[in-house]
């Protein structure tokens, strides 16, 4: 079970999720903890992490990285190359590497433009010279599958990262899910905890919210936050077509308590569980904050 969970480095970031302020310190436990529940694999991405004493902390931390390129949307064509080379060149760089083992296109919508075909070829000519091991994408809806696998053939993505959680099950319910499995493209689940919100006192919310404070509610409803540590967590973990499950936190309290509570038998809600499915909710790029 254990071997599926990939940390992620996001909540690092100090205005990332509605859950704010943590510090170095805060970081540095984190860390050292993943490494003590034996978790191999970071997810990480330079425009989220600015501060460099974190920086150097992931990197002595000797974890398996999947990184991210930037978008490419307002990169000339013929400056492609430039710019993808100087993007792995600082992973590289960050993580005094030779070889890195993933690296995802953060920015889906970059799918929608034909120099995508390009950065791709690109990215499979350093995968030819072991400089990187796997290629893919993040993705945040159903819909941009179908572009995506278009513009790798005749390559297909090694990975796939998408939300999952249980109020958004959009790629299971569209078969999506299982179309990847088939085509054998891995699969990573993120936000499973939809940066925090399931913890968050339905009340506390911003106005955005109101819409749905019906359903935060209800989930929350006789649930602390060591039960819904057990009930985001294996409501993922049980679905067969996900590979690997991205977790992020921001306080060494948090990573205790999920460890701790994820060990624990499955408790098993999921028939009660109101899926909501609304891009606006599940999709946080959406949200006023």
């Amino acid at each position: 079970m254990l071997n599926k969970i990939i940390l992620g480095t996001a909540n690092f970031n100090k205005n990332y999720s509605l859950i704010k302020k943590n510090s170095f310190k805060d970081a540095q436990k984190v860390i050292a903890y993943a490494k003590k529940k034996k978790v191999k694999t970071i997810d990480f991405a330079p425009r989220y992490i600015k501060n460099k004493k974190i920086l150097h902390l992931i990197a002595k931390s000797k974890f398996k990285v999947i990184s991210k390129i930037p978008s490419i949307k307002k990169v000339p064509r013929n400056k492609l190359q430039k710019f993808i080379e100087r993007q792995i060149f600082k992973n590289l760089s960050i993580f005094n590497s030779k070889d890195i083992f993933c690296i995802l296109f953060h920015d889906s919508s970059d799918f929608h433009f034909e120099k995508i075909k390009d950065a791709i070829t690109i990215l499979n000519n350093f995968k030819n010279k072991k400089i990187i091991e796997k290629i893919g994408v993040s993705i945040y809806n159903p819909e941009e599958v179908n572009l995506i696998l278009n513009k790798f053939k005749p390559h297909k993505p090694d990975i796939i990262q998408l939300p999952y959680n249980i109020f958004d099950n959009r790629f299971q319910v569209t078969g999506v899910l299982k179309k990847l499995r088939k085509l054998k493209i891995e699969v990573h689940a993120r936000s499973i905890f939809l940066q925090g919100l399931f913890f968050k006192d339905a009340e506390s919310l911003p106005g955005y919210f109101d819409k749905w404070k019906k359903e935060i509610k209800k989930f929350q409803k006789n649930k602390n936050d060591d039960i819904i540590y057990n009930i985001c967590y294996n409501f993922v973990n049980n679905n067969k077509f996900l590979d690997k499950i991205i977790v992020g936190f921001k306080f060494p309290t948090e990573i205790k308590k999920f460890f701790k509570n994820i060990e624990y038998p499955p408790i098993k809600v999921f028939n009660k569980i109101n899926l909501v499915n609304d891009v606006k909710l599940v999709n946080p790029n959406f949200w006023e904050k």
